[in-house]
Order: structure tokens, then C-alpha cells, then sequence
């Protein structure tokens, strides 16, 4: 009797596995052809250096998947604060180019990365000069170049199959005419993923 429950539930039992191992087969077979061929992150930075905090800022960057974990990314950035010295409001920006590599978790739940970037930054400074005066128009800038490296790291959080929400910390060391920079970033933004591989 009991012999005969065990080949009844077995014979039952093999086809659903079976069935549900082909499901799982497809569906990731499914996921991975669902792989986009470019992902496109942007949204909002806040840097802070020896100086000064910028808190008006955002970034942007594409990111081309290679092999495995490693993906080739492009990254510009902008942040930017005004401060008032001596009675007149001046205006400091950090502005990026920047390349290099990502390396993150890919189809997890939550996709932790890492990223070494290099490149160079636009610092740069500007009065309205003309507001002291009373004319329009007439505005100081200066800038330097900073040869720069950044280092950090994050989180992806997959909404859908082409779309997530991330955040993440960095640090940007750079060397210019006016001396060494230091940086820190925090940033949050979406992810979307372009095309097929």
C-alpha cells in the first residue's frame, strides 16, 4: 500500500520538476537576452572638498558592458555653490570628465559595483562684477585643470529589467596648478539600459 502512494506521488511529482526546471531554464535564458547593451545613469551629486560643499550639482554616464563583470564607462559631472565674501556673491563649480571601468554584480536582487575612473576637472570660480557697480555683463572667471582619479562604490536596485535606482559614494584625488584636490561625492539617480546584447 504505502509502496504503491510512493510511485503515484513519484510519477506525479517528476513531471511537475521537470516542468518547473524547463520553466526556470527559459526564463533566464529570457533574462540574459533581456541584457541591454548600454546603461545610462544620471541624477543628482553632492561634492564636498577641503573648501567648500557643493550642493547644487548632477552627473551623468554610459556604461558599455564587456566581458563578465567589467563594464567601460564614460562619466561628466557638474556641481556648484555660491558664496557671498566680502558683501559679493561668488560662484564656485566642479565640473568632470572622466572614463574608465565598473565592475559590478550583475542579475541580483541588488547589484553591488565598484568603479576607478580618471580623467580631468574643471575648477573654477566667477563674480559678477558688474552687480558692484551697477552694470550688467561684466563678469570675472578664472578656472584651473586638475588632472584627477576617482575611486567608489554603490548599489543598483533593479525596478525592472531595464530600469533601477542607485546610489553611491566616491573619492576624487587630483593634482593642479593651484596644488592637490580632495573629494567627496555622494550620489543618487536611475539607471536605464539601452538595446540588446
Amino acid at each position: 500500500m504505502k509502496a504503491s502512494v510512493v510511485r503515484r506521488v513519484g510519477r506525479a511529482v517528476i513531471p511537475v520538476v521537470t516542468a518547473a526546471v524547463l520553466l526556470c531554464g527559459v526564463w533566464v535564458r529570457t533574462a540574459q537576452a533581456q541584457e541591454p547593451a548600454a546603461e545610462v545613469r544620471g541624477g543628482y551629486a553632492f561634492v564636498s572638498d577641503t573648501d567648500f560643499n557643493f550642493p547644487f550639482g548632477w552627473y551623468a554616464d554610459i556604461g558599455i558592458p564587456l566581458r563578465g563583470a567589467t563594464t567601460l564607462v564614460g562619466e561628466i559631472g557638474r556641481s556648484q555653490t555660491t558664496v557671498v565674501e566680502f558683501g559679493v556673491p561668488v560662484t564656485f563649480s566642479v565640473t568632470s570628465f572622466q572614463g574608465g571601468v565598473r565592475y559590478q554584480v550583475r542579475n541580483n536582487a541588488i547589484r553591488p559595483f565598484v568603479s576607478v575612473l580618471g580623467g580631468v576637472t574643471r575648477l573654477g570660480g566667477g563674480i559678477d562684477a558688474g552687480s558692484m557697480i551697477g552694470l550688467r555683463g561684466l563678469d570675472i572667471n578664472v578656472s584651473t585643470l586638475a588632472i584627477t582619479l576617482q575611486t567608489g562604490g554603490g548599489v543598483v536596485v533593479p525596478v525592472t529589467p531595464r530600469f533601477g535606482i542607485t546610489g553611491g559614494a566616491d573619492y576624487r584625488w587630483g593634482a593642479s596648478d593651484l596644488g592637490s584636490l580632495n573629494e567627496f561625492r555622494i550620489s543618487a539617480g536611475v539607471l536605464v539600459g539601452l538595446g540588446r546584447r
